[in-house]
């Protein structure tokens, strides 16, 4: 929201200028007579200095100083996710695949070893568990070649039908 202060602003160098200001805060000023409200002409007048507003150098989050380092693990749910590493400066925020030349030591030992993957105990639960399931699948293909499963229709062809399903055969368990 555009406004400009009035003389009763407590900054001398503010008054009789003109600022945009989010209107929470305008809304403020105005009302304690600090300012008073400058319409802009159209929405092209407005959205050109709201763009102009935030686009400056000054544009920054006051709360964080410097730059802040991260490391996202991979989402254990999606196999297309990656570990990334983060850098955080001001409201700017960057995503490597792998870390930077700048990014410090701990940032690059802890990418190190959410990607290090290839542990002897890794290596063996891998094999063992690739060996539980090729048992698991000659012993379906097993019990697959042993029995039939027949489809049997009730009713006629003037209502809907009932269809029963029945397993015959060395496996079956009800």
């Amino acid at each position: 929201m555009r406004i400009k202060f009035t003389e009763h602003v407590p900054d001398p160098k503010l008054r009789n200028t003109i600022a945009n200001h989010p209107a929470h805060i305008a809304q403020v000023l105005i009302a304690s007579g600090q300012a008073v409200a400058v319409p802009y002409r159209d929405f092209r007048e407005r959205l050109a200095a709201e763009a102009t507003a935030a686009s400056g150098a000054g544009h920054t989050d006051a709360n964080v100083s410097g730059i802040e380092w991260g490391v996202n693990n991979k989402d254990p749910l999606n196999p297309s996710s990656i570990v990334r590493v983060i850098k955080r400066r001001g409201c700017e925020t960057l995503f490597f695949s792998t870390p930077p030349d700048d990014a410090p030591a701990f940032i690059k030992q802890g990418f190190a070893d959410l990607t290090a993957t290839t542990t002897p105990e890794m290596l063996e639960a891998l094999r063992v568990a690739e060996a539980l399931e090729r048992n698991r699948a000659n012993e379906s293909t097993a019990q697959e070649k042993t029995g039939f499963l027949h489809t049997v229709f009730h009713g006629d062809n003037r209502g809907p039908q009932r269809r029963t399903y029945v397993y015959t055969g060395t496996n079956a368990t009800a």
